[in-house]
């Protein structure tokens, strides 16, 4: 394109968010609304960038829509949407749609849409070949923060019910009493404890107690609480997948004491100042007080266990990931 009289600058390029970037001949620069305006260009004012299109933030076409981006929230693609980058919340892809990103929170995708990634939490796929990758991206990204740079690794063919596709009554005769992962426990007595609970279901799930164990840990630091409760998460840095839950539950500077007769939470104190430093639950003091619990506690206490320490938790991370895979093959 060349020069139009009386400016000194001209496009250059186009980016994928349809941003466009001026050349004085040398130098890319930004253009400014009247030069951008003067080639026929939108001037976004929000953003002080020149656009040669604009994004629709609530798109909800009935026909054919490919290679488009979409950003904002409440989104929904229909009938046809291909090759689609859609980036934002509670989002929503239907219909016989292909090779699409969903990026955010809350998204759901359905209806015969194939080849699509979902990055983000809370992500609902019941699409074939569909890919829900919060959980392994919330880890990599948690890794990433302790000083790890990993790839959780995924196997897809996967998708997940709709609430309309389950049957309510029947599942709940399933629920758990238990689920020491999650700090969770039905209230009530029970003539078997919390942990002897945290054990059935590991081994129901196949898992070694060394892999019970690092599953724990990884989970209390990565502030996972059904309720999110602070109990067991032994840290000041939640959401980092580092071995701060075994260092401190092992700090012999701290003393432990039930809160009630029930003897199902604690309270960690400082052994001098007697301020609070931590609450757990049975299930976490468990790691301290049964000698062979206690012992692999140690080893993910040691200094130089950082490493091991997240390969160990990726690895029964991704057992737990496939064990209802049948049409996989395990280790």
């Amino acid at each position: 394109m060349e020069f139009k009289t009386g400016y000194n600058v001209k496009p250059e390029s186009i980016n994928l968010l349809g941003e466009v970037t001026f050349t004085d001949g040398t130098n890319s620069i930004t253009p400014n609304q009247k030069e951008c305006e003067a080639y026929g260009y939108t001037y976004d004012e929000a953003t002080g960038t020149c656009k040669a299109y604009m994004f629709n933030t609530n798109l909800n076409a009935n026909v054919d829509n490919a290679n488009n981006v979409i950003r904002g929230k409440n989104n929904t693609t229909f009938t046809g949407t291909n090759n689609t980058y859609v980036i934002g919340e509670n989002n929503i892809a239907r219909g016989l749609s292909r090779n699409n990103i969903i990026v955010g929170s809350n998204n759901e995708i359905d209806n015969s849409i194939n080849n699509t990634t979902v990055l983000g939490t809370k992500g609902i796929s019941t699409a074939d070949n569909s890919i829900v990758l919060g959980g392994n991206v919330g880890i990599e990204m948690a890794a990433k923060k302790a000083g790890h740079k990993i790839q959780v690794p995924f196997t897809p063919g996967r998708g997940d019910a709709r609430q309309d596709q389950t049957d309510v009554n029947s599942f709940g005769l399933l629920e758990p009493k238990a689920d020491g992962f999650r700090n969770y426990i039905i209230n009530g007595k029970s003539n078997v404890s919390a942990e002897e609970k945290l054990i059935d279901k590991a081994q129901l799930m196949g898992l070694t107690a060394p892999e019970m164990t690092v599953l724990v840990g990884g989970m209390r630091v990565l502030d996972t609480n059904y309720d999110s409760s602070k109990n067991g998460v032994f840290t000041k840095k939640p959401g980092t997948l580092s071995t701060d839950y075994f260092v401190n539950l092992l700090d012999m500077s701290t003393t432990w004491k039930e809160t009630d007769k029930s003897e199902q939470y604690f309270v960690g104190k400082d052994r001098k100042s007697k301020k609070t430093k931590w609450k757990g639950s049975r299930v976490d003091l468990i790691f301290g007080s049964n000698s062979q619990l206690r012992a692999l506690a140690e080893v993910y206490a040691c200094k130089d266990s950082s490493d091991k320490f997240v390969k160990d938790f990726v690895s029964a991370w991704v057992k737990v990931m496939n064990a209802d895979r049948f049409d996989l093959r395990l280790n």
